[in-house]
């Protein structure tokens, strides 16, 4: 019996999606350091390195910057790319309920780890996973639509996340009012004052990045094949951008563990 052909990949997607990742990493490094162990760590200012490190830390996440590589280079390229990858999948309704599982598992994970060390701040609401799964959910839909009325609603959806995300629109009534003390809005980029989220990527505008994806794969990738006519991988970032998934929440223990550690060794 021959053996089943082993599913050919796109070098260049893993490779983005790998490098991605890897800033990803840092991203949740500096946050880690400067949202949470900071104060974990210290009730206030020391010269101890650690909360230098920790203090520059939080003041690069107020940054421009920080903002640019958390929003474009990670979570834009991620939804950039998995729009990019729903041509390649054979079920994308299935892919995204698993994928809606596990966020919901996080939510509930972040939730106990909040109530434990006292900073609920980290809960995830509707944190980028959960923003990817109601993409996928959403792609079959998504594949049915000619390229016009793709590039159509992806600019609008962007356009008006853009005015939500710096209230120039704003939705005030009792019934929005209701709606959010229940985090009913929360998806749509609508929350009230009192909202939190220890990582927070609404659909609107953020679904409008994987529509962008969706136009960029029906026009460069129908074929399913590279773009390139030899391979140029780069290992470690292929071999992270296949397995970017469990790498994500790998790494969030990962950084746990070790940050915890680094707090019994040093205090």
């Amino acid at each position: 019996m021959e053996k089943t052909k082993r599913k050919t990949r796109i070098w260049e997607i893993d490779a983005v999606r790998g490098l991605a990742f890897i800033l990803m990493v840092f991203d949740h490094i500096t946050f880690d350091l400067g949202r949470l162990f900071k104060y974990i760590w210290f009730s206030g200012p020391t010269d101890h390195w650690l909360y230098k490190l920790c203090d520059l830390c939080e003041n690069y996440r107020e940054t421009w910057y920080s903002l640019v590589l958390r929003i474009i280079l990670v979570s834009g390229v991620f939804l950039f790319v998995s729009g990019i990858s729903a041509h390649f999948s054979k079920n994308n309704l299935k892919r995204g309920l698993k994928l809606l599982a596990l966020a919901l598992g996080l939510t509930l994970a972040t939730f106990l780890f909040g109530e434990i060390s006292g900073n609920r701040s980290m809960t995830v609401f509707f944190g980028i996973l959960h923003c990817l799964a109601i993409c996928m959910l959403l792609t079959p839909l998504f594949l049915k639509l000619n390229r016009w009325v793709l590039f159509g609603l992806g600019t609008v959806v962007l356009v008006f996340g853009f005015l939500l995300e710096y209230r120039v629109i704003v939705f005030d009534s009792p019934i929005v009012d209701f709606m959010n003390q229940y985090y009913l809005l929360v998806p749509f980029n609508i929350y009230g004052p009192r909202f939190y989220s220890g990582d927070y990527y609404p659909l609107i505008p953020y679904v409008g990045i994987y529509i962008y994806g969706i136009l960029f794969g029906k026009k460069f990738y129908s074929a399913k094949q590279s773009l390139f006519k030899t391979d140029h991988k780069v290992l470690f970032l292929n071999w992270c951008g296949r397995n970017a998934l469990w790498l994500y929440f790998a790494h969030q223990v990962i950084l746990m563990v070790i940050f915890f550690l680094i707090g019994i060794i040093f205090f």
